[in-house]
């Protein structure tokens, strides 16, 4: 029950934008300079527009399977 929950959710987090967000630092030092530090840091957004409806189509299937595993479940309480 819990594995079919999560691929639900996890199906559905393809319908909102996810973000990726990277930090770097550095630091170097020459005996004839100064010490000198660098840093970095990236956000990278990204989104799927689903015009064909695929992932609507991906979510709705990982929902039934939700549904089709609680009633196995159901079924097998009720038999023992």
């Amino acid at each position: 029950m819990e594995e079919a929950g999560f691929n639900t959710r996890k199906t559905s987090a393809a319908l909102y934008p996810s973000l990726d967000a990277n930090a770097a630092a550095g630091r170097s030092s020459r005996p004839a300079f100064d010490e000198t530090g660098t840093y970095d840091l990236s956000l990278d957004a990204r989104w799927e527009l689903d015009v064909w409806g695929r992932i609507r189509a991906n979510v709705q299937a990982s929902t039934a399977d939700q549904a089709a595993a609680a009633a196995d479940y159901e079924s097998a309480r009720q038999s023992l």
